[in-house]
């Protein structure tokens, strides 16, 4: 009698057609059409990005109240400043305090009431390059540009979070979690990945440090939900403009990441990836475009089944019970059928976990990791 097992949502395949967009940050002038190859670091569209603006304390600088900032001002609400030309000055011979523009730009605004000023640099032009080795598929408005490009797709367990393009950071590998301490303004602008498990205090430092996303083991139960509840208000269909984009590769609780996957990420790291919702599902799943000098060039394969057919000393997961989350192997060609509670026509595996334990599971209960 052959037995089977339920394959385990987390998964890598290759040779995926995907269309990413590339954004302007304002409308601009697009330079390829649809239809054209491009390659990653081809400028596709320009655009005139404005200036920082820069807020400064006037009525500080001055040694005055707020109120009286606008009596010592010699520059008005629009006026263009250069570097070094007085704005401001108050008092007289032997006794001046005068505020000189640090920067070029323009006056855009007085706030009288705070007794601050704010400068306005020039604007700047703003190149988008590609970023991926592809195909223009369309361009819909002056700033969005889809290519399309050939990828590896990898997909967790569990994934949330807006479309995001990054570069990946190896921070931890598997036998430490990550924490606060590890993430630090290097994160900025990065998908970071850690072998281990996450927590909702962590992930909050991350967003408050500018990471992109993070990819981890696992994260409690507890922690996922707090997180969801505080953040999104438990709504996953709302904006999730403020939400970090996160991709878990085992499950609730703690865990450690397959070998295999590990080995990927690492792979990865310094290459610009797309972390999306895969298409058709829900779930979020990492897009990593093939061409590179970074490829894996993993084989052709197509999407695995929901059932594999069980083999000896399988590698596998439990995920439901008192026992979730332990992984080990089957013992080979062990099935029993029937128990009290269960029933007669009940099928369970006996699993051999690596703390060495031995424990009848019934199959419904245990996913194939390999």
């Amino acid at each position: 009698m052959s037995i089977f097992l339920r394959n385990s949502l987390a998964r890598l395949v290759s040779g995926i057609q995907y269309v990413v967009k590339r954004e302007l940050v304002n409308d601009g002038s697009i330079l390829v059409k649809p239809g054209e190859s491009v390659l990653a670091d081809q400028v596709i569209a320009q655009c005139e990005m404005p200036g920082h603006q820069d807020i400064f304390r006037l009525a500080r600088v001055l040694g005055v109240s707020t109120g009286r900032v606008q009596r010592y001002l010699r520059k008005k609400q629009g006026e263009p400043v250069k570097v070094g030309e007085m704005i401001a000055m108050r008092g007289g011979l032997g006794n001046k305090r005068i505020f000189r523009s640090p920067v070029d730009g323009t006056i855009e605004n007085i706030d009288a009431k705070h007794g601050e000023i704010v400068l306005r640099r020039p604007p700047v032009d703003y190149s988008l390059e590609a970023g991926f080795d592809g195909i223009v598929a369309e361009v819909r408005t002056p700033r969005e540009v889809y290519i399309q490009i050939t990828a590896d797709v990898f997909t967790g367990v569990l994934g949330m979070g807006e479309r995001c393009v990054a570069e990946i950071d190896i921070i931890t590998d598997s036998n430490e979690d990550l924490e606060e301490r590890h993430i630090d303004g290097g994160s900025c602008d990065r998908i970071i990945v850690t072998g281990g498990n996450i927590s909702y205090p962590v992930i909050k430092r991350a967003m408050a440090m500018g990471v992109r996303g993070i990819i981890a083991a696992g994260i409690p139960a507890r922690d996922y939900q707090e997180y969801t509840s505080r953040e999104l208000q438990g709504e996953f269909t709302q904006s999730e403009g403020k939400t970090l984009t996160m991709i878990i590769t085992s499950g609730f609780g703690h865990h450690t990441m397959q070998l295999e996957f590990m080995e990927f990420f690492h792979s990865l790291r310094g290459q610009l990836v797309v972390m999306d919702r895969i298409h058709g599902t829900q779930v979020t799943g990492l897009i990593v475009p093939l061409g590179s000098a970074k490829s894996t060039h993993l084989p052709s394969q197509s999407f695995r089944k929901d059932v594999v057919k069980l083999k000896k000393q399988q590698r596998v997961r439990i995920i439901a019970g008192a026992r979730y989350g332990f992984s080990g192997r089957v013992v080979a060609g062990k099935l029993m059928q029937g128990d009290q509670l269960l029933g007669e026509q009940a099928e369970f595996v006996k699993v051999r976990l690596d703390s060495g334990e031995e424990h009848a599971v019934p199959r419904w209960n245990v996913e194939v990791i390999d």
